[in-house]
């Protein structure tokens, strides 16, 4: 919570039902001697419209007295482990900016961080202040049908296209990870007489100081529609769907340069962590980890 100034309000039931029993959102690998807890780094997988199966490390935590004896480095590695064995394309974590030792060994073996793209966040309470204001020009909006797939994933091609990123991920897998009993992303599409105009697509987190969080992974508008307040139907949806469903917080990336954009958010409730950026490790570079190069 440290990392990203939050006020600790989750209670340790709810963290013990969450974590601990069927199904948890997050896993945990913990760093102890002697039955002492050292620390303890906590991920859990997801799957990204682009890129696909993903691992995303959402907390890491050593004690004070035990940093910089490399806890962290072992732990991370333990997850990586997880990451190769699963097959995931990428695996995610937030940076500090201001830890530019951190940041320098993390580019040395490989690892991307885009420093231009900014992390923002509406906690619950600003949703429902959004919600309250009239919005114009709203859109239908709905979850994706099994059948609008291939509709999707033409806008997942030109959206990949546009970010000038490699698409890894196809429609079969793309099906499997929407619509199986254990789906690991959701889709929303916005309509104009049945005709898909925009989608996004957004998966569930998890801080342990707040509980579950909603994570926008991405968005994208046909160009020929854009400027027609799609955008802002999507945006809605979703924050109404986690003020419904009692998620604490939404989370999205946006690029800094697009202040327009990032100045209507704050007037919206949203904030931006302003030094802290989204770190990716391709499984390109981290297969070298294991001796692999292909």
């Amino acid at each position: 919570s440290k990392l990203r100034k939050e006020i600790f309000s989750n209670s340790l039931e709810d963290f013990t039902i969450d974590c601990f029993e069927e199904n948890p959102k997050m896993k945990f690998y913990i760093a102890e001697y002697n039955d002492n807890i050292l620390g303890y780094c906590s991920y859990f997988d997801n799957y990204c419209l682009i890129t696909g199966a993903s691992i995303i490390i959402n907390e890491t935590y050593i004690k004070k007295e035990y940093r910089k004896l490399g806890i962290s480095v072992f732990l991370y590695s333990k997850v990586f482990d997880v990451a190769f064995k699963l097959g995931s394309n990428v695996i995610k974590w937030i940076v500090k900016l201001k830890s530019k030792q951190h940041v320098a060994i993390e580019e040395e073996i490989g690892i991307e961080i885009d420093k231009n793209m900014m992390v923002v966040n509406i906690p619950k309470e600003n949703m429902s202040k959004y919600l309250k204001v009239k919005k114009t020009g709203m859109h239908q909006v709905e979850f994706v049908k099994t059948y609008e797939l291939t509709d999707v994933f033409e806008n997942v091609k030109s959206l990949a296209k546009e970010l000038k990123i490699d698409i890894v991920t196809d429609i079969y897998n793309l099906m499997g990870a929407t619509f199986s009993s254990k789906a690991k992303v959701k889709i929303i599409v916005a309509k104009t007489n049945e005709e898909i105009d925009g989608i996004l697509s957004f998966y569930d987190g998890y801080y342990s100081s707040i509980g579950k969080i909603l994570i926008v992974d991405k968005a994208f508008v046909n160009e020929s529609v854009r400027k027609r307040h799609i955008g802002q139907s999507l945006l809605t949806y979703v924050l109404d769907y986690a003020y419904r469903n009692n998620y604490a917080k939404v989370e999205m990336d946006i690029s800094k340069f697009e202040v327009e954009k990032i100045e209507q958010l704050k007037e919206f409730g949203f904030f931006s962590y302003d030094n802290i950026r989204v770190v990716k490790y391709y499984k390109k570079e981290y297969l070298k980890l294991y001796g692999n190069t292909n």
